[in-house]
């Protein structure tokens, strides 16, 4: 593995172990809790980041059928922090062997025959950034709902 796919990879790590802690440390209940409309809880954010990780790093660069259902995901509830977990151990799962074979010469390559939500085509260097700084967002996300969790009175 090339040390750019290396340190990426390294990063998703980083990333979704932070997630895991936080679902680690938080009540079941916290785990469905928004703290106010339009704000998503930990558990849509799991969900969202597991299928957009699917999407463009297991669709767009490792052309595998993501079967993502992007409505679903923003509407999950009742997920405890076990299932949470394996979601985002399962999405390391798919998103590692595509990263390990990927060269330096396939940055530039055309990503997958689907289109993203706007309807245009990206190369796989703009894929793989594009999805690493989405979960490191929504990585942001879940930490800032624990500590508003732990907040309340």
């Amino acid at each position: 593995m090339n040390a750019l796919t290396a340190a990426t990879l390294h990063r998703f790590d980083e990333l979704h172990a932070s997630m895991k802690e936080v679902i680690a440390a938080l009540p079941a209940q916290a785990l469905d809790w928004s703290p106010a409309p339009e704000v998503n809880s930990v558990a849509v954010l799991v969900a969202h980041v597991c299928g957009s990780e699917r999407f463009w790093i297991g669709e767009k660069i490792g052309e595998l059928d993501a079967q993502r259902n992007r409505d679903a995901e923003v509407t999950v509830r009742g997920l405890d922090s076990t299932k949470l977990t394996a979601m985002l151990d399962a999405s390391l799962d798919m998103l590692r062997p595509v990263l390990e074979k990927l060269a330096l010469d396939d940055l530039s390559r055309p990503a997958g025959a689907s289109v993203s939500r706007d309807d245009s085509a990206h190369d796989v260097a703009w894929c793989l950034q594009h999805a690493l700084e989405h979960v490191a967002v929504h990585t942001g996300h879940v930490e800032l709902m624990r500590q508003w969790w732990q907040s309340q009175p």
